[in-house]
């Protein structure tokens, strides 16, 4: 039997340093964390916004995300995010099928993309472990998930 291989993937999981701050009058910024999905081949890249379910469900705006919301569990001990597409030339954020969850009582992140435009359809499961602070400018992930050697990257 032939053992089907996932795409390589690396999830970056940042602090939101913008957390509970204000955009307009009444607005604030709720998502504990700001996370990339980058894609080995194809060369994609995924921004997510993880909240609690509450701020998650609130912002679901398409058919298939009110049926995601239908079909997964809400758990105290975890976060949510939507998915979207980030196009490097354009700078523009697009909304995809799928959604993401950490449960941060066992550090699993399951991800689900269906970005049919793509030809993406696939769901990871991976652990999250915790990243050494960066030295200098550079800005360094807090967790980090993969399935893949991020030296050959």
């Amino acid at each position: 039997m032939q053992e089907i291989k996932q795409l390589d993937i690396a999830v970056r999981i940042y602090d939101n340093q913008k957390y509970n701050t204000t955009f307009g009058k009444g607005l604030y910024r709720n998502a504990f964390f700001n996370a990339t999905a980058d894609l080995k081949n194809p060369k994609l890249k995924y921004l997510l916004d993880f909240y609690d379910y509450d701020n998650f469900a609130n912002r679901a705006k398409t058919d298939s995300q009110m049926e995601i919301l239908q079909n997964i569990s809400r758990s105290p001990n975890s976060v949510y995010s939507w998915i979207k597409r980030y196009a490097d030339t354009s700078k523009q954020h697009k909304t995809i099928d799928g959604c993401a969850f950490i449960d941060l009582s066992t550090n699993q992140i399951t991800l689900g993309i269906a970005d049919n435009e793509m030809g993406i359809n696939e769901v990871w499961e991976l652990t999250t472990r915790a990243c050494k602070l960066g030295s200098g400018s550079q800005k360094s992930p807090q967790l980090l998930a993969t399935n893949s050697e991020l030296a050959e990257w």
